[in-house]
């Protein structure tokens, strides 16, 4: 896995070479979500794909093109307003215009992107973490509702509500992904 820090820096990189204003609102959102942010050489069948080009010997330049659901978009604040509520990774290839790439751009480089089917599988095994985690916590503030003094319980109790309501909210998720998957198998 990619460090935050090293996608960070690859991303000041590239605004730095692109020299195009209109390429900072769409980097200053892929910065905003590092950890969902993956740069690869090949898009694959990407849910949600940007293609950067920093090569300016190509005419006519098209310094930004993203796919979203199959979708061309060129409009960066366009992507952007189409993906910023949505939960997906992003994968990112950018056309440096150079035979060798330098060293920033290769340590961010990631060789797999997944097909919808295993991004469905990525997302529910994501879903099962959290519902584990909200598991996790309403054990342990239930458990402690027991022993613990008037002042915590408050505390506790609105933990264990919220978990329950966590855990009904993600098993919700948990079968429309399952559903989904059912239908591309079938």
């Amino acid at each position: 896995m990619v460090q935050r820090a090293t996608k960070l820096n690859a991303l000041r990189h590239i605004a730095m070479a692109a020299g195009d204003p209109s390429l900072i609102p769409v980097l200053a959102f892929l910065a905003g979500r590092l950890d969902r942010v993956h740069f690869v050489e090949d898009l694959g069948e990407a849910e949600v794909a940007v293609h950067l080009s920093l090569n300016r010997r190509l005419w006519p330049r098209t310094p930004f093109r993203s796919q979203v659901d199959g979708a061309t978009i060129t409009n960066p604040i366009m992507f952007i307003d189409i993906v910023a509520l949505r939960d997906v990774d992003v994968y990112v290839r950018v056309d440096l215009g150079l035979a060798e790439p330098p060293q920033w751009y290769t340590d961010v480089l990631e060789s797999f992107v997944p097909g919808k089917e295993s991004a469905l599988e990525r997302s529910i095994e994501q879903i099962r973490e959290k519902i584990d985690l909200a598991l996790d916590a309403y054990r342990t503030a239930s458990e402690g509702l027991e022993t613990a003094p008037e002042e915590q319980r408050a505390y506790l109790r609105f933990v264990v509500d919220k978990a329950k309501a966590d855990m009904r909210a993600l098993n919700a998720q948990l079968s429309e992904l399952e559903s989904k998957i059912g239908k591309g198998s079938s």
